[in-house]
């Protein structure tokens, strides 16, 4: 026999506790002492306010012992939860509970809540444990706490504005758990679990679901939002692109969509339904890349948290050039094929010159110097602030040195092809000078304009944008050479630099001295509901063998508590 709530260590010392204060309980008898009263008329009322208390020195009445001792034995054990064999090494039982996005319709999170506590109290402690699957996957309920504290945790709880978490968490739970041990998982709530989960799971693990995936009322809702450079070519101006799903044969949804508040013309909005019916496809052209929030929202419909999505859009000012007149008939062609790029003869936000000359004065400068004067053919010079290591491998990604063919380069110039970086006091890109003579058909080169085009962004410190950031999805940075700088909620720099940084909730997202990034939620399991769900219903309830038992052990105190009655009602016990 094994015991769902204590141990069996605790059992024995509470039957021991019980015996020792029941045995001294029993000694505890009354003891009459001599009162003269003038008249039997107050005997009664002496009798009742005489008696005193004390322990006898011989152990009488067995039988009341006994039975009182058996009745306390029975209810401690049945509070104790007492099962005919102990399986707590072959299963253990892990419950999941959906807090995500799609929990949020009607009272579905307090329903599962509830559900998952009725679970828990079936399962014994020593082998259950509780997971809250919302923005993130944390514990509710570890292995041997009491259920009780279930009630505490889960009390205030909300759905949260993300996309479902509970395949994650099943996998967490699976790669967790002992392999020789029996690992069963039950999901609660109704985020849907794929085939593919499933399949990646060990034999020893089965996952169920506590209750059928509740089926959504009809509801709309904006599964993808981005921004993309414009398709006229315009380089301040992005195109914003935006899916909006509903329900198949349901009428298109009214979008409202704003820029920093105001709304946008409707003649730059095309709208174009799916095949299937099941939504629709929307494109805003030309839009003012000027670092304002682009916001679309549905009218409201059963869950609210879908129906409102939103983008930061990238500040995309033209870039001031100047160019040295003696690199002018190679580079201003190159340049003014650049729509993002300014030609000036002053206040440049970059300048191109040979080495030694004055142009562009201390404005970061692309460079071409003679091979004797420079031993590298590429030259980073970065700021003593930044780290030599990040700065090369950003001018290696952001101006493209890698699609440079090298060896086609090195063999005309009969040297090697190298990459150097140094500190200074500004940035500067420094170029062998040969590479854009007629001598070398580098500048002939579909990959020249590129190479310029870069090195101008890379030296401007062109902020990176996002093109979309969405909860649960990798942030990751376009167009730029400065990733942007993410802040946690304390305002510390979080590591990542927008490439490995996954938003957890829908919201916004501080970032250094730049306005936040908006996080949207586009999640189409969340807009569709379970469909797409795999797991099998069962029933979870595994502690419910034991009730029987429980009842039986109530049922022999209740007798036990009858006879004493029976006895003392016949004199035969005191």
């Amino acid at each position: 026999m094994t015991f769902g709530a204590w141990s069996l260590g605790v059992v024995v010392a509470g039957l021991a506790a019980l015996a020792a204060v029941l045995f001294a309980l029993q000694q505890l008898r009354t003891r009459y002492r001599d009162v003269t009263v003038v008249t039997t008329l107050f005997w009664k009322q002496v009798s009742h306010e005489a008696p005193v208390r004390t322990l006898r020195e011989r152990f009488r009445h067995p039988l009341a012992y006994l039975l009182i001792l058996a009745i306390t034995a029975l209810v401690w054990l049945a509070l104790g939860e007492p099962r005919w064999r102990d399986d707590s090494g072959s299963e253990s039982v892990v419950i999941i509970v959906d807090g995500s996005a799609g929990m949020g319709r009607r009272d579905r999170l307090s329903t599962a809540l509830t559900q998952a506590r009725e679970v828990a109290d079936t399962v014994p402690a020593g082998r259950r444990s509780v997971v809250w699957a919302g923005a993130t996957v944390r514990p509710l309920l570890a292995t041997g706490e009491d259920a009780l504290l279930l009630e505490a945790r889960a009390s205030g709880r909300t759905a949260e504005a993300a996309p479902p978490t509970v395949a994650h968490a099943i996998h967490t739970a699976a790669n967790m758990a002992v392999t020789s041990d029996r690992l069963r998982i039950i999901v609660v709530g109704d985020a849907p679990v794929g085939a593919e989960v499933v399949d990646a799971l060990p034999e020893h693990v089965t996952v169920t679901r506590a209750s059928s995936v509740e089926a959504p009322d009809p509801n709309a809702g904006i599964t993808a939002l981005g921004a993309a450079d414009a398709l006229s070519g315009a380089w301040d101006r992005v195109d914003v692109f935006m899916a909006v799903e509903r329900p198949q044969g349901a009428p298109a949804a009214a979008v409202t969509i704003t820029l920093d508040g105001r709304p946008i013309a409707a003649e730059a909005v095309t709208r174009t339904a799916w095949p299937d019916g099941r939504g629709e496809s929307v494109r805003v052209r030309d839009v003012q890349a000027a670092g304002g929030l682009f916001e679309a929202r549905l009218s409201g419909d059963a869950l609210a948290v879908d129906d409102y999505a939103a983008v930061r859009l990238p500040n995309k000012p033209l870039l001031k050039v100047q160019v040295s007149p003696s690199l002018a008939a190679v580079l201003v062609p190159v340049l003014a094929a650049d729509n993002g790029v300014e030609i000036v003869d002053a206040s440049p936000d970059v300048a191109v010159r040979r080495a030694g000359e004055q142009v562009g004065g201390g404005a970061p400068a692309l460079e071409f110097v003679e091979v004797e004067q420079q031993a590298s053919a590429f030259l980073l010079t970065h700021p003593a602030t930044v780290e030599a290591g990040d700065a090369l491998m950003a001018a290696v990604e952001r101006i493209g040195l890698r699609q440079i063919d090298a060896t086609s380069l090195a063999n005309q110039v009969g040297r090697s092809i190298e990459v150097t970086v140094a500190a200074g006091d500004a940035w500067r890109f420094s170029v062998w000078a040969p590479l854009v003579t007629d001598d070398f058909n580098f500048t002939r080169s579909r990959a020249f304009p590129v190479f310029v085009a870069n090195a101008i962004r890379w030296l401007a410190q062109v902020e990176a944008w996002a093109p979309y950031v969405a909860a649960g999805r990798t942030l990751r940075a376009s167009e730029g050479t400065v990733p942007p700088v993410v802040l946690s909620a304390s305002g510390r720099a979080l590591d990542g630099g927008g490439l490995a940084l996954v938003p957890a909730v829908a919201g916004d997202l501080a970032r250094q001295g730049a306005q936040p990034l908006a996080v949207s939620l586009l999640a189409p399991s969340v807009t569709r509901g379970g469909a797409a769900d795999v797991l099998p219903v069962e029933n979870v309830r595994s502690g419910a063998a034991s009730a029987p038992l429980v009842w039986w052990l109530v049922l022999a105190a209740l007798l036990l508590l009858s006879a004493e009655w029976y006895f003392y009602q016949r004199g035969r016990m005191p």
